[in-house]
């Protein structure tokens, strides 16, 4: 006797589609040259970064559709005690698409996730820029994402970490 087995309902995939990402807006201020630690400092400059994520939802039909976009956006000034040794201020966007997320991790997603997917690229924009400007070898994003969102919106969010797919 031949048995067909029922057909397992497919699991709808979650996660996050990255169309695109670039970098949109970058500032690097480098007031007196190089400082060097003998001129005030020691060693690497002490790094404060400040940094903002905002998300908006777009439609393009001529585009890929509905889609969410992600800028974070990051102030980060070097300093050698109380000298400004450099300024750099950058936005660097992601636009991507969301499959199958429920509306109450949405926002996780676009604050947290993403951001968190973008920081190799910022950090080699930082990285290369800060070079140039006589600042070799910075890595500056190191931010927890989930605290400042957690800050932001005042308590715990749910904290799975979906899928990304590079478009």
């Amino acid at each position: 006797m031949e048995t067909n087995p029922t057909p397992a309902k497919a699991i709808p995939e979650v996660g996050f589609h990255v169309l695109r990402h670039y970098l949109k807006d970058l500032s690097f201020e480098n007031p007196h040259g190089t400082v060097r630690a003998s001129e005030g400092g020691d060693g690497e400059p002490a790094l404060d970064v400040d940094g903002t994520v905002s998300a908006h939802a777009e439609s393009d039909p001529a585009k890929e559709g509905p889609r969410d976009v992600v800028e974070l956006t990051l102030t980060i000034t070097g300093r050698y005690g109380q000298h400004v040794a450099f300024l750099c201020e950058l936005t660097y966007v992601a636009e991507v698409q969301l499959e199958n997320i429920p509306d109450l991790v949405r926002p996780q997603i676009l604050h947290v996730n993403v951001p968190e997917y973008l920081v190799p690229a910022v950090n080699n924009v930082i990285g290369r820029i800060a070079e140039l400007g006589g600042y070799p070898g910075l890595h500056v994003v190191n931010r927890n994402f989930l605290k400042d969102f957690n800050q932001v919106r005042g308590g715990d969010r749910p904290k799975r970490r979906p899928t990304v797919k590079q478009a």
